[in-house]
């Protein structure tokens, strides 16, 4: 029987599992700018971690288009990991973000997007305190004189967070998920633009520079009942470039 602790990453596993071509192929937006990052700051010899690398689309550019000499991809789904280019200084990694395999301040760089709203405990709690958990974890995998480069889709208030999840902890599981425009078996838990911003200042990092793009999620359809109530309106996707104090 699996533990109730472990059943939430299972259960993300298995989403990214069933729609890692379709969610591999959307480029996110803000690569430009984030490489734009790593072109500036990145010096020969310096290491990445790309945490939820998906298909390594990320990585792969980091890596042919800046200084960055090799690096880590960690993704949670075997089939995300598949898609991955075989690359000799690029290692892949299976594994869950709140159980990296990896030592204190192994990395020049550490990236992540959209991994945070990924987190799911078993309530709206412990799920934003997981997700600080996590980047904290992040700083202490950054080495003095690096940065951490990470990107997280918000929404404006806790209200409308906790709305949403637990709307879709009900409606995953159920044939009414369809009906509701929710993509099945998808759980998300967000944070808002002030959580995410100080769990990066409570773990220790100091942010050096902050880009705040308005966009629509994508996890609903236009058709979908929540959408209609307004729950997906444009919310803030949030670019941080954070040095670890």
């Amino acid at each position: 029987m699996k533990k109730r602790s472990e059943q939430p990453v299972l259960e993300t596993r298995e989403f990214f599992e069933r729609v890692a071509v379709e969610y591999a192929s959307d480029v996110k937006e803000g690569d430009e700018l984030k490489l734009g990052y790593l072109r500036e700051l990145a010096k020969a010899n310096d290491s990445l971690l790309d945490i939820g690398c998906g298909n390594g689309y990320f990585t792969d550019r980091a890596l042919a288009e800046t200084n960055i000499s090799w690096a880590c991809a960690l993704d949670i789904s075997r089939a995300m990991l598949s898609l991955n280019k075989k690359l000799p200084n690029k290692h892949v990694f299976e594994a869950s973000v709140l159980q990296m395999p990896f030592k204190p301040h192994s990395f020049a760089f550490v990236h992540f997007d959209a991994v945070l709203h990924h987190i799911v405990g078993t309530s709206r709690k412990s799920s934003a305190q997981q997700a600080c958990d996590v980047i904290r974890s992040c700083v202490a995998l950054t080495r003095k004189g690096g940065f951490l480069v990470l990107t997280e889709r918000c929404v404006d208030s806790r209200i409308s967070s906790v709305l949403i999840f637990y709307a879709l902890k009900f409606l995953a599981k159920t044939r009414l998920a369809r009906l509701f425009g929710v993509a099945r078996g998808l759980v998300v838990s967000f944070l808002t633009p002030d959580e995410f911003l100080s769990g990066i200042r409570t773990a220790g990092g100091s942010i050096v520079r902050t880009e705040i793009i308005n966009q629509r999620p994508t996890f609903f359809t236009k058709r979908g009942f929540l959408f209609r109530l307004g729950l997906c309106r444009d919310h803030p996707r949030i670019h941080v470039l954070v040095s670890p104090v």
